[in-house]
Parts: structure tokens; C-alpha cells; sequence
């Protein structure tokens, strides 16, 4: 199932040959948008490090809605350290950032690639320290933007006192730390002076791995930030992991949680004071195991979840989770 980050789902067609995976699909309109993939040949032995077989990262972008794609980036890749390309954003239809990390270099580093002319040329605009990562890369204009430093990529949860919360004004060239030693693993940026951090401490001690609360942290000024919210373990509605808020502007916002078992119930929490106070929406989306974040569109609000035989369901509330419905999802 492939959606984009924001605007209509596109519709996939002509896709390269052997084009064998996306990891992510963005649109800054209804024709315009590019997506992360893996091109693969595989010989007698399947796997991308094996004689006979290559793989191949790439960046693909399309004018057309998704009818046609072509490549714009392609890297070598032996799939040990997973993709080479992590996150993808546009905020128009020449800026674009992504993180490139590659498995065979050494030592390697993560790299903030941008590109201002729409994907077609790509340059290293900043380099995390040796052995750590950029993550969760969210640019609001072409200068501005927020990203998460760390010894690794979270997932759901960070470990804190190794984990950065970074801010840039100069397009990603230089980085000032906000928050330092919160375990942040993912941000949502609605503009300048109005982002949210979600944060879970993944550490572990002496062997034991502890269920620790999902925490959130808001700015209003761009600068300075504070959690609003320390717990969710007291809603009924809460699945097994949070995925990061989305806001449609800077009070209203939906939050889904999920979890990879298609026995987790899930739900979905709706704020209308900034992210102050969070509550079950009136009504749950059926299914409600959220699979990502809510997207929004025109206004509306678009989950993704898992019914209990697999299969994935598109949910739309155009009042903040009073209502849903449900949209039919192209099936490949």
C-alpha cells in the first residue's frame, strides 16, 4: 500500500524495471511528487550482496499524478545496513532533503542531501558526527527546519542521553541543539514557531527493558520547548506505539497509535488546544490499528489501519474523528 506524505494518493503505473519496493512517497500537488525505492536484479541467489545480484537505492520523481516515474538518484547498495535513503520531504517543487547513508564506505556517515532544483542534482549539505545519524528530518520553508541526532535510527523510542533535537534557519547547512538528552524519535513542524516532538526512552539497563511512558514536547516560538504531555497510558483508546501528531493548524490535531500485530487494537486521540490535552475521538475509525501517522489534505484527516485479516484500510474524518469514512485503496 502506498500513500504520499501530504495530497492525493497517486496512481502507480510504469514504475522501472525491477522496482521492487517504495519507502517513501511525498506530493507537493496532485502531479508532482517523488518516492524512495530499491531496484533489484537478483541471480541464482536472492539478496542484494550475493554474486549475480544488485541492488540498487533510488529517487524517483514523477509530473504526472505517478502515471510515469524517473529516476533522479540512484546509489549502490548491498542491503546490509537497510536503505541508503531515509526520509523524503518537498516543501515545494524545487526544495527537497533526504538522509543518505551508505553501506559501503568506512567509516560511514549520514549525510543531509538537499537538492533546489526539484531532485535533478543533489549536494551533501551537512554531515552528523562520525557514528551518529540524522532522523525525522521536517524542513517548513526552504530555510527552517527541524531534524533528531543520534547514535542510530529510532524506532518508536529513543536512547536519551545520546539523542539531540535540532533546529536550522540556514536550509540544513548548520544546526543548533534544542533539546538535549530527550529521547525524541520523530517530529511533526507545522511552521516556523509551532512543531511538536514525541519521545519514549528505549534504554535498556542491566538486561531489563522496562515499558517506559511516550512523552510529548511542543514549541511556540520556534526556540523553546516543554513537554504538554507526560502520559497517554490513561486513555483506553491508546494502541502499542504513537506515532508522531499531526495538525492541521496550530490547535487542532489527530494522533494514531498502532502496532505491527493485527491484534493490536489501536485508536486514535484528537487535541484542540495545541496539544495540551489529548482524548479518544468520538468516534474510532474502524479498524483503528493505525499503521503511521495521520496524513492531512484539504483540510481532512486520513489514517491508515489494519483490519484483523491484514489487509490495509484508508479512514477520512473531516470533523477531527467525529465521523469517518472509509475510501477504497488501490491494491497491488
Amino acid at each position: 500500500m502506498l500513500l504520499p506524505e501530504s495530497g492525493a494518493p497517486p496512481a502507480l503505473r510504469n514504475l522501472p524495471l525491477g522496482l521492487r519496493s517504495f519507502s517513501a512517497v511525498t506530493f507537493i500537488d496532485a502531479l508532482r511528487g517523488w518516492a524512495l525505492g530499491r531496484v533489484t536484479s537478483f541471480g541464482l541467489i536472492p539478496g542484494c550482496a550475493h554474486a549475480g545480484s544488485r541492488c540498487d537505492d533510488v529517487i524517483l520523481a514523477t509530473v504526472d499524478g505517478g502515471r510515469t516515474w524517473s529516476t533522479v538518484r540512484s546509489v549502490y547498495t548491498t542491503g546490509v545496513t537497510g536503505d541508503t535513503f531515509r526520509g523524503l520531504q518537498f516543501i515545494d517543487a524545487r526544495h527537497g532533503w533526504t538522509v543518505q547513508y551508505l553501506d559501503s564506505c568506512s567509516p560511514c556517515k549520514a549525510d543531509l542531501l538537499a537538492t533546489d532544483d526539484g531532485g535533478t542534482t543533489w549536494t551533501v549539505r551537512s554531515s552528523a558526527p562520525k557514528d551518529r545519524v540524522f532522523d525525522a528530518v521536517r524542513f517548513v520553508d526552504a530555510l527552517h527546519g527541524w531534524a533528531i541526532e543520534t547514535d542510530w535510527w529510532p524506532y518508536f523510542g529513543a536512547v536519551g542521553p545520546t539523542t539531540r533535537l535540532l533546529a536550522t534557519a540556514d536550509s540544513g547547512r548548520t544546526w543548533a541543539s534544542q533539546l538535549d538528552g530527550v529521547p525524541v524519535f520523530d517530529i511533526t513542524a507545522l511552521d516556523r514557531t509551532h512543531a511538536w516532538a514525541i519521545a519514549r526512552d528505549n534504554a535498556c539497563a542491566a538486561g531489563l527493558c522496562p515499558t517506559r511512558p511516550t512523552q510529548l514536547y511542543r514549541t511556540t516560538d520556534g526556540e523553546h520547548w516543554s513537554p504538554v504531555v507526560n502520559s497517554f497510558d490513561a486513555l483506553v483508546c491508546v494502541g502499542t506505539y504513537l506515532f508522531r501528531p499531526s495538525f492541521i493548524d496550530a490547535d487542532h490535531g489527530l494522533l494514531a497509535t498502532g502496532g505491527a500485530s493485527i491484534g493490536d487494537r489501536g485508536g486514535v486521540l484528537s487535541s484542540m488546544d495545541g496539544g495540551s490535552t489529548w482524548s479518544c475521538t468520538p468516534e474510532q475509525p474502524r479498524p483503528a490499528n493505525a499503521q503511521r501517522e495521520p496524513l492531512t489534505y484539504s483540510g481532512q484527516f486520513m489514517v491508515v489501519a489494519q483490519g484483523t485479516d491484514g489487509s490495509d484500510h484508508l479512514l477520512v474524518t473531516t470533523d477531527l474523528g467525529a465521523t469517518w469514512t472509509e475510501r477504497v485503496l488501490p491494491r497491488f
